[in-house]
């Protein structure tokens, strides 16, 4: 999950266009992808598919 943490925060912060608001929304999405267990073995690319969904 390490290496989507920036990932997740630099879309939230896009949408959002707020730091602290962005912080707290990646780690609501990342504590998603988780408790999501197809996360974990989905291709990288469904990966991404997935961090995008969810960051959104």
């Amino acid at each position: 999950m390490k290496n989507h943490e920036d990932v997740c925060y630099s879309i939230c912060l896009y949408v959002l266009q707020c730091e602290e608001m962005a912080y707290e929304s990646a780690k609501t999405a990342l504590y998603n992808l988780i408790e999501c267990d197809a996360f974990f073995f989905e291709n990288s690319q469904a990966k991404s598919i997935l961090l995008r969904k969810e960051s959104i």
